[in-house]
């Protein structure tokens, strides 16, 4: 299970964005509509109406959100060159900047860019891999609203937003 110090970084653009708005929410509206508020979200990323999420759903939902925020305010289009690469990162990496990561670890064809689909590839292996079972708590696949409140709600009162 991951804090939001611990987590992978990668997805912390996403998660910083669900919990400033869980935050404000917290700040305006009783509990009943901040449940609301993010029910809105989560039905929003629920493609088949059934209330569930599958990882499909969840995935591209996220995905969705790398790609309209972080990808689009920091890329030039297809690609980033080396001069974006670290506010590129350490947008990905929100909390904490020392990611680890240098340029040529995403430049996987060594052109001196990285395209969109190289930092979506990187992006997509994180989510994958790390976030996606801390928010299936009962490991059966599918995603709940209850599971999906519950894990933006533990980071959200983590004490490193």
């Amino acid at each position: 299970t991951h804090t939001r110090s611990t987590m992978p970084k990668f997805i912390n653009t996403v998660v910083l964005s669900l919990l400033l708005t869980l935050t404000l929410c917290r700040a305006q509206m009783p509990e009943s509509e901040l449940r609301k508020a993010i029910k809105d979200h989560f039905d929003g990323m629920d493609s088949d109406g059934n209330g569930d999420l599958s990882k499909d759903e969840l995935y591209q939902g996220m995905m969705k959100s790398w790609e309209e925020g972080m990808w689009s305010e920091h890329s030039k289009g297809d690609y980033l060159d080396k001069d974006q690469f670290d506010e590129f990162m350490n947008g990905i990496h929100v909390v904490q900047n020392d990611h680890g990561k240098v340029f040529e670890d995403l430049d996987t064809d060594g052109d001196g860019l990285i395209t969109k689909d190289e930092a979506r590839t990187y992006s997509e292996n994180v989510l994958q891999i790390e976030i996606m079972d801390d928010i299936d708590e009962n490991k059966d696949g599918i995603h709940s609203y209850d599971e999906f409140f519950k894990f933006f709600e533990k980071l959200s009162s983590s004490d490193e937003l």
